[in-house]
């Protein structure tokens, strides 16, 4: 199964400031059309809500694969988010949650952020967290190294299931060696696997590929990219590997993810 592990849509449809399609109707036409069979919509602080997501999900027929979103951001303190967070998370069947601090507006390593961390490993049954692996915008003061970032969360979080979404940009091969033998961490490809097309960063995924293929998922971060072009770039990149590998890549690592 081919499992498109990074979608996102609006209600409006529209996408930020810019003329791209972000509507419902597009996302399920470029998932016929790409011979996908499914995608996670996964949806993000002030674009789309939790209880959105789960009413769009709902309604696709068994396309659409539902994720959750948490801004710790918007909580006044480290417990108070903690609380918040075991509140919306304790009774709901194991999913991927993603956290995204550019457009929650905290810092990587803000506290509240890393209560909820905690938090989550205190459930009976933890959610998969996704973080955005590009951590970095002109508010995050101070900066910091994106693979030290993220090789230190693995080792302080050794029990939670972590997915750099966008596996870290330009950092994936780092964060990948870094991060080699904590084997709860994976790295996703959406956005990095298009937009890096060309650049030394395509050698590291087809490294990647071959070498790192059961901790690789795949993903478009449609609308910014066409599932269909998303999915043509991780095969043009991983041509030659094996065809069990690919299978990892493109559905078997996520679905082993979010089993209960």
């Amino acid at each position: 199964m081919i499992i498109d592990a990074n979608t996102h849509v609006t209600v409006s449809g529209s996408w930020f400031a810019t003329d791209l399609d972000a509507s419902v109707s597009r996302l399920l036409k470029s998932l016929d059309a790409s011979g996908a069979d499914k995608a996670m919509l996964v949806p993000l602080p002030g674009i789309l809500t939790n209880a959105e997501c789960r009413d769009i999900v709902a309604a696709s027929s068994g396309k659409l694969i539902g994720a959750y979103t948490f801004n710790p951001g918007q909580w006044s303190s480290p417990l108070e988010a903690q609380d918040e967070f075991i509140k919306e998370f304790e009774n709901q069947p194991r999913a991927l949650v993603k956290f995204h601090n550019r457009l929650g507006k905290y810092h990587p390593m803000d506290s509240r952020f890393i209560k909820v961390l905690e938090a989550n490993e205190q459930l009976s049954n933890p959610m998969a967290i996704g973080i955005c692996g590009i951590i970095h915008d002109r508010n995050v003061n101070p900066g910091l190294d994106t693979a030290t970032y993220f090789y230190n969360l693995a080792q302080q979080f050794k029990s939670t299931t972590l997915v750099v979404m966008h596996g870290g940009g330009p950092e994936i091969l780092r964060i990948a060696d870094m991060c080699r033998e904590l084997h709860h961490l994976y790295l996703d490809l959406s956005l990095t696997v298009s937009r890096f097309r060309k650049s030394s960063v395509e050698a590291d995924i087809r490294w990647l590929c071959q070498q790192f293929d059961r901790r690789l998922i795949w993903g478009s971060d449609f609308p910014e990219y066409e599932i269909g072009k998303s999915l043509d770039d991780i095969r043009e990149i991983a041509s030659g590997i094996e065809e069990e590998k690919l299978k990892n890549i493109l559905g078997v690592n996520l679905l082993n993810i979010l089993k209960p």
